[in-house]
């Protein structure tokens, strides 16, 4: 009986992992030019397809760092929700290297 209960346990894990939800920030350009405007994208789904958007008071902390010191806490206003996605859009300062997180409140189903 053990062992049936503990396969089923098993069982079920796997099968929860394989339809999980990943989330993921993509950029549609890597070389950004001094002083203009980029945006990334955040997905929630696979890295393919977006299953839907991330509602903005899930967002615990979100961050850009960037060259010559640059660290801001992006404002809500800065974000555009579609069906599908979250759009960060900020202006690179200078170029260099720019680095995004956004941490996400886990939500009860």
């Amino acid at each position: 009986m053990k062992r049936v209960v503990w396969l089923a346990l098993v069982g079920f894990a796997l099968i929860a992992d394989a339809y999980g939800h990943d989330t993921f920030l993509k950029l549609d350009d890597h070389f950004l030019d001094p002083d203009t405007t980029a945006s990334v994208v955040l997905t929630n789904g696979t890295f393919e397809s977006s299953l839907s958007n991330v509602a903005l008071d899930r967002f615990r902390d979100a961050r850009l760092t960037g060259p010559n010191g640059l660290h801001a806490r992006p404002d809500k206003s800065q974000w555009t929700l579609t069906e599908t996605t979250n759009e960060l859009t900020f202006n690179s300062e200078s170029s260099g290297t720019y680095g995004v997180g956004v941490s996400i409140k886990p939500r009860v189903l």
